[in-house]
């Protein structure tokens, strides 16, 4: 009996504990869920704070981020607009507002730029307005930039960028290049008046920079050097100038490329020079090459073909004139032959009719006369001689025959030369004195020959004054 009763308790007991296990699982089970509930929405809140606290950051952040692009809107010279991706402003600055002219007072955020157009168009205002740089859409997604330029005010021109942003809206800035504007306008009114004053030169001029590419240039070397106008934009190098040249002249490959490496290098080692240029046609081109303060050359072309004719038919007219010289020459020299002979005659004759050689004359008149007849042909065979003189002269071969001569001499031979157009005058020269004057050293006969210059003065007045230079250095 006690086996059986304690097998009882045994059952008993095992089946008491069969039927707790699943209650205790159960409430296992439960807290483990209710932990992981607590953990997750621990992990929920904390999340949510998280979000909570980076929201308020990122506000703070856009509003310090606004706060800064308005001050610098504020601040900035250009004019500067934001519109969002529907067209409608979200900021505008008061430069822009002033470059808006009478409508820009009356911009608000969140007008839309059709707003801004009708506006514009409405105020009537003079110029080229927002009505105008905003009217026109924006350029395709692929271009993002697009400037333009307007006149706002009689004068006053802006220039206008507007760039697209990645979220579909526009950035549109607004600057003032008037003053730009008006450089651009001087330096095109002093590079047309350049041109002009280029285009009306009778010189052909180019302008080569320092890699000897064509930087300036007239049309009259395009005509001058027979150049095509294909050849007439900035970057023409010389290298094809000089082929076409070249080939137009029939100058073989090779031969043009050692002329072509022989220019480049005359224009670093021979600079400045000048040199001719014979056309095709025959006209002659002098080029003049020299180099530019900053760097480059600057060649100058002139059409001397008239100068070049004149200066052989100069040439030819001094062959001439020369030959005629020669012919003058030849021609006195042989005349003077045949004037000597009988003058020699005619003074020989006279001499012994003076010395009375072969017996007395009788009457003393004849003397003189035989005196005159040869001081007469003395006389004129110094003439003969005189103009043989002028052509020795000419031909640079005068010699003179200097001796020791009396003054006194000369001046009588002067006064009997000269007495018969005195008395004609009615003037009576006499010589005097003069016999003790010292020898000079002088050509005789040019001494005694009469010089005809304006005032016709006489040898006469050259050996006075002669004469009285030597009483002087006398005494």
């Amino acid at each position: 009996m006690p086996k059986v009763a304690g097998a009882s308790h045994c059952d008993g007991a095992q089946t008491s504990k069969a039927v707790n296990d699943p209650i205790n699982t159960l409430v296992v089970v439960l807290a483990l869920a209710a932990l992981c509930a607590s953990a997750i929405l621990g992990e929920l809140v904390r999340r949510l704070r998280a979000a909570q606290r980076s929201s308020e950051g990122d506000a703070a952040a856009r509003r310090s981020s606004e706060a800064q692009m308005r001050h610098l809107t504020r601040a900035s010279a250009d004019g500067l607009a934001i519109f969002d991706a529907n067209d409608r402003l979200v900021v505008a600055n008061a430069a822009y507002r002033e470059f808006s002219g009478p409508v820009g007072g009356m911009f608000t955020p969140g007008m839309s730029i059709a707003e801004i157009v009708a506006l514009d168009r409405e105020a009537g205002a003079s110029g080229e307005r927002p009505g105008r740089w905003l009217a026109d859409p924006l350029p395709a997604a692929h271009e993002t930039d697009r400037v333009s330029e307007h006149d706002i005010d009689g004068g006053r021109w802006v220039r206008v960028r507007e760039r697209r942003q990645a979220d579909g809206g526009r950035v549109i800035s607004v600057s003032d290049i008037s003053g730009v504007r008006a450089r651009d306008v001087e330096i095109a009114d002093k590079t047309a008046l350049l041109q002009t004053t280029l285009e009306h030169m009778g010189e052909g001029i180019a302008v080569f920079d320092g890699e000897l590419r064509l930087a300036a240039w007239n049309d009259r070397v395009f005509e001058l050097l027979g150049l095509p106008k294909e050849f007439a934009f900035v970057g023409t190098s010389l290298d094809s100038i000089v082929r076409f040249l070249l080939d137009s002249r029939g100058v073989s490959a090779i031969e043009a490329d050692a002329e072509v490496a022989r220019r480049r290098y005359s224009f670093w080692t021979q600079t400045p020079i000048t040199y001719e240029l014979v056309r095709p046609d025959g006209r002659v081109i002098e080029v003049r090459r020299n180099k530019m303060p900053g760097g480059g050359f600057v060649s100058l072309f002139a059409d001397i073909t008239e100068r070049k004719r004149a200066e052989q038919a100069l040439i030819a007219a001094k062959e001439t004139a020369e030959v005629a010289n020669r012919t003058k020459g030849e021609f006195l020299a042989t005349m003077s032959h045949e004037l000597r002979t009988p003058l020699n005659a005619i003074i020989g004759f006279s001499e012994i009719l003076q010395q009375e050689l072969f017996g007395p004359l009788g009457s003393r008149r004849y003397r003189d006369y035989a005196r005159d007849i040869h001081d007469s042909g003395t006389h004129l065979l110094e003439l003969i001689n005189d103009i043989l003189d002028v052509s020795k002269a000419a031909a640079g071969k005068l010699e003179l025959s200097e001796d020791n001569v009396r003054p006194a001499d000369l001046i009588g031979a002067a006064v009997r030369l000269v007495s018969p157009r005195a008395q004609e005058g009615g003037v009576i020269l006499a010589a005097a004195g003069g016999s003790d004057l010292p020898l000079i050293h002088v050509d005789e006969r040019r001494m005694k020959r009469k010089r005809r210059s304006e005032e016709h003065t006489s040898e006469l007045q050259s050996l006075a004054y002669l004469v009285c230079r030597l009483l002087l250095e006398k005494k």
